[in-house]
């Protein structure tokens, strides 16, 4: 756990309606276990919705939501992050210049288990496998990842290509 980043946990739609039916009569004081196994080979699942813009990209926003090491920092902030920007993209009726793709990933450690250095190889997986067109058709792909960790304000990496628009940002 990274000192500072905020605990959470993902549980089910029906447990948290019973959880906040609690909540309404006070303080609930409980806790929570994690026991996932890993089962090499198991299927997962991308979720993907778009923004409708007048010119095709897309410009990808993407997040993954598995949890692996630091749940919370790893990937839990990051995709509530990407849901925000949704929501409030939506709620704005912003109608952007490219079409925006909004992608939830599973496996971003694409099967890697227990290495720390595993980072972005789902991401990259869904580009180079499941959508080879996005490649040369995006222009800009935003990879939302540990925003919860307040040690880690703004962290960006780009191809050598926008390294100074990187540079100018940071």
């Amino acid at each position: 756990w990274h000192a500072g980043a905020p605990p959470m946990m993902t549980i089910r739609r029906r447990d948290g309606d019973a959880l906040r039916a609690r909540l309404a009569d006070g303080p609930v004081e409980l806790s929570m276990t994690v026991d996932a196994a890993i089962a090499r080979g198991a299927a997962g699942c991308n979720v993907v919705g778009y923004l409708a813009g007048d010119e095709p990209g897309p410009i990808v926003v993407g997040a993954h939501h598995d949890g692996w090491f630091r749940a919370a920092f790893d990937n839990a902030t990051g995709v509530a992050a990407l849901l925000a920007i949704a929501r409030a993209l939506t709620r704005a009726g912003h109608r952007p210049r490219h079409r925006i793709c909004f992608t939830s990933r599973t496996a971003e450690e694409y099967g890697l288990v227990d290495r720390a250095f595993d980072w972005c190889v789902g991401a990259f997986r869904q580009v180079a496998d499941t959508h080879p067109d996005w490649g040369e058709a995006a222009p800009f792909h935003l990879c939302l990842e540990a925003s919860g960790h307040p040690d880690l304000r703004l962290a960006i990496e780009a191809p050598v290509e926008l390294v100074r628009w990187a540079r100018a940002a940071g």
